[in-house]
């Protein structure tokens, strides 16, 4: 391959791909394409995934329906441009996770919270409201929530007030599709 110039490796394909991007037909740009996709999928889900070892030039043979849709010339500076964004965002978030185990161990959580209840995402009270909630057997105490309270010691553990928002919570978020949940949550 080192005497063929990169310009020669598109011209003598006669693949579909290569056919249809030389017709002029309008392809998609590499940002929004399945090549890209395909590759970044591939990437970070195997770190031994043969395309971090392999030269461009066998990458770029290896997909032709999705590869050869671009110049081999912009695909090789792509396929090197994302392996390095895909190494730097492992780098950062192992960097991340890291700080956030030293932060925790440097300063644990407390047993209660500074009000003195016990904390809601950690307890067994939640796991047993998401349980319910999932169930969907706090339907049958709807407007009585201090009944569900009663029914369960795990739950006396919060006051009053506090664990009626927590079963109201637990019940939207069943119900609430996704998007509704994120703009709930910011």
């Amino acid at each position: 391959m080192r005497g063929k110039s990169n310009y020669v490796r598109d011209v003598d394909c006669s693949c579909e791909s290569c056919t249809l991007r030389s017709s002029g037909v309008k392809i998609k740009k590499w940002i929004h394409g399945d090549g890209k996709s395909y590759l970044r999928t591939s990437l970070l889900e195997d770190r031994d995934h043969k395309y971090w070892k392999d030269s461009p030039g066998e990458v770029y043979d290896d997909n032709k329906s999705l590869f050869h849709l671009y110049k081999y010339e912009n695909f090789r500076t792509n396929l090197n441009t994302l392996k390095k964004a895909i190494t730097l965002e492992i780098e950062k978030i192992k960097f991340d996770e890291l700080a956030v185990e030293r932060e925790s161990n440097a300063f644990p959580r407390q047993q209660f919270t500074s009000h003195g209840y016990p904390y809601y995402d950690t307890s067994e009270a939640r796991k047993e409201l998401v349980r319910l909630a999932k169930e969907e057997a706090l339907d049958q105490y709807k407007n009585r929530p201090m009944d569900l309270r009663a029914s369960n010691p795990v739950f006396m553990e919060l006051p009053a007030a506090v664990f009626r928002k927590h079963v109201d919570r637990e019940k939207r978020r069943v119900k609430e599709p996704v998007g509704w949940q994120i703009r709930r949550n910011i």
